[in-house]
Parts: structure tokens; sequence; C-alpha cells
């Protein structure tokens, strides 16, 4: 099972809204927003937060005030008290993702920039590079991009980040699908893939045990917050 949620906040919350957005997510997550120098990643954080535990109460059951979250011993975000569920979260731009899997799974979405690929060599494996060079030119960033999208949903879907050999894991493309060939098995059993262009500017990589669906769950600002306060009555 594996369900994957989106919501765009472009359509910013009122100041009411966003007051009393906080009742409903964590302490730990308003402690981190309060470290974040700019509101732009601080209401990308709170959405986060409010899209898991949205997706939680209307699809898995849950009661929004027995949703606790902890992280692993690698740091990674974790529901507390049980293993029955896994979630990623990821946002950039305007945009926010989870996904929520019986199994390991991890998710990554990118905002495109232009001309922000100067780490190249120290992420990519040599013929990923080869590739990417032998691209057409207006390609190029996009595929850069779909490569480390990858790249990190992978690193999520094994729990530790950005913390293995990215030029050893090496990513495929035939016949437009993508594909990941790592040099080791992860532990966790097979890896299905996909990354593609989620809409204009953005790409969207998703890693799991379970086949990536193609359907995903766009939700609005204002119905995580009211169905949140509707779930508390």
């Amino acid at each position: 099972m594996l369900k994957i949620y989106a919501c765009d906040i472009s359509r910013k919350l009122t100041e009411v809204e966003n007051d009393s957005s906080h009742q409903f997510i964590s302490p730990q997550r308003i402690k981190k927003m309060k470290r974040m120098k700019f509101l732009e990643d601080r209401l990308r954080s709170m959405h986060a937060e409010l899209l898991l535990r949205f997706a939680l109460v209307r699809d898995f059951g849950y009661h929004n005030d027995n949703i606790h979250l902890s992280t692993s011993s690698s740091g990674k975000p974790v529901l507390a008290d049980q293993d029955m569920l896994h979630f990623n979260l990821s946002h950039s731009g305007s945009w926010v993702f989870c996904a929520i899997s019986d199994q390991a799974v991890g998710v990554d979405i990118e905002k495109i920039s232009e001309g922000d690929n100067g780490f190249m060599e120290m992420i990519l494996h040599p013929a990923e590079i080869l590739w990417l060079q032998e691209s057409q030119e207006q390609e190029k960033n996009t595929n850069y991009y779909k490569l480390w999208c990858l790249k990190e949903a992978y690193g999520k879907f094994l729990g530790v980040g950005l913390n293995y050999d990215l030029q050893k894991t090496r990513c495929e493309v035939q016949d437009g699908i993508w594909s990941l060939a790592p040099q080791h098995e992860a532990d966790l059993g097979p890896c299905h893939s996909s990354v593609r262009t989620f809409t204009t500017g953005y790409i969207i990589a998703v890693c799991s045990v379970h086949k990536i669906p193609s359907d995903i769950h766009k939700i609005q600002p204002e119905e995580l917050v009211n169905a949140l306060r509707k779930a508390s009555r």
C-alpha cells in the first residue's frame, strides 16, 4: 500500500487560519519553525506536518491527538510507538508532498532552477555525467534535476538521507522509464522508483517497496485545517 498526497500552498492561508493551524501540529514542529529565518520556509514546514496529519486522520483512522512524531536513530522522522506505517515528507517552492506506506518510502520534490548543477561531479555516477553531457541542451537542466531528485528520494527510502555513496548509485533511463541501479541491494528489499515532471517547473521522485501509483491526491490548504478542526470536535 502506498498513497501520495500533494498540497499547493501558493494560495496562502489567512492570518487567522495560520494561527489556528498551530494547535494541530507538534510542539517540536513549532520549535523548529521558530528557528527558520524566512516565512516561506516556516509555511512549508507547517503544511508538511498538516498534510501528514490530514492523511492519517482521513484515510488511516487516526485521531490527531494520538499522532506522535519521533525520529529514527539516523534522524528520519517516524511515527512514534508503532512500525506499521511509514511516511516521508518533502517540499519545495509552493508544493508540499507526503507519502504514506506500510513499507519504507522516500519522496522528493524539487523546483527547477537554472544553472544549479555545479555539484554534478560530486553526486553523479560517471555514466550519468556522460549521459547528461549527451542530452539535448534544452533538456540538460531538467535531466540533472531528475537525477538529483531520484537520488535524494532513494536516500530517504533507505532512511539515511544523503549519507550514502551517491556516485555509486546509478540512475538509468530506457524508453523514457527511469530506474535505479544501486551498487548494493538495500536491506529493505526491492526498490521501485519513479521520477517525472509533476507540474511546470517541478520534478517529483518516489522510491518504494511497492509499485508507484500514478495518482496523487491533491489537497487544498484550507482542507487541511478544516478537516483537522472537524475531527477534533
